[in-house]
């Protein structure tokens, strides 16, 4: 059974009620329609826009049981109601990433954020992949962190964790270039740390993403930039998928944040609201 199905079986297990962020331009409007027509009537999972520009958005654009809530400040007000309860998950949804993730960090108090993603590739292997910040993933400590959290989180879905490492190069590349041999001989270390922590079933894939695609359903880029690149490369020119990620740090906190693209398309979208769904659920 795919990922996906877990998430989609756990988002009906009880009601929730997600926030997304709608910065108003006539193309979101129209792309969020035809997002969240995939819930109308949906027994479940309720659905809150909040958006700054919602007087110019036609009377009736949305149907009734789709609210749309105004604010002039939309990732203020997002980031508010999850924090006091009043929603039940958020998903950045079409809002500017960097003042999202400032604000994330300003009122939920935090000096962190990271993200764990869900990516599907074009013969429809779904893996939980990270990391896929720039800034993330630079420790042997920042890998491990990112190792226990998608372990449990496998765990929690049901799903036998199986977990590959990539690195800079092949074990027979070792002494060809230093930064090389620090990313194999670190990654090495890795592996070895967590099987002594009882995590059984991960594995040193070295740079063969290949073969870890085939074994695995959670991979570790060598570093955040080049887990951007994966990313970008399987769902921009790999005809791959993104169902979107989970921050990582508020969950710990058991507040629900779902990070997708502002230009997403609508099965990402669709994706991200059964995830924010699934995970409320488990906690």
């Amino acid at each position: 059974m795919k990922i996906m199905e877990h998430i989609e079986k756990f988002a009906l297990k009880n009601e929730t009620k997600i926030a997304i962020g709608l910065e108003y331009k006539i193309e979101n409007i129209e792309r969020m329609k035809k997002i969240v027509s995939n819930f109308y009537g949906h027994p479940k999972i309720k659905i809150i826009l909040i958006s700054d520009g919602t007087s110019k958005i036609p009377n009736n654009y949305f149907p009734q049981e789709i609210e749309v809530l105004a604010s002039e400040n939309v990732v203020n007000t997002m980031i508010d109601l999850l924090k006091e309860n009043k929603i039940d998950a958020l998903i950045r949804g079409m809002v500017s990433s960097s003042t999202f993730l400032e604000m994330v960090k300003k009122i939920l108090k935090l000096n962190t954020l990271s993200r764990i993603a869900l990516l599907e590739t074009a013969f429809n292997k779904d893996f939980l992949f990270a990391p896929v910040g720039i800034d993330e993933g630079r420790s042997i400590d920042e890998k491990i962190y990112f190792i226990k959290n998608g372990y449990k989180i496998l765990k929690d879905f049901g799903i036998e964790p199986a977990i590959s490492l990539l690195s800079g190069g092949r074990i027979g590349d070792l002494g060809r270039d230093k930064i090389v041999d620090k990313s194999i001989n670190e990654t090495t270390l890795i592996v070895n740390r967590m099987k002594d922590e009882n995590i059984e079933n991960i594995s040193h894939s070295e740079i063969l993403i290949e073969e870890a695609i085939k074994q695995s359903n959670f991979i570790i880029a060598p570093d955040g930039i080049s887990g951007n690149l994966i990313y970008r490369t399987l769902v921009h020119l790999g005809n791959g998928f993104s169902h979107g990620a989970l921050y990582i740090e508020p969950y710990t906190m058991g507040k629900i944040i779902i990070d997708t693209s502002r230009v997403g398309p609508e099965n990402e979208y669709k994706s991200a609201i059964l995830m924010a769904a699934a995970f409320k659920n488990l906690l």
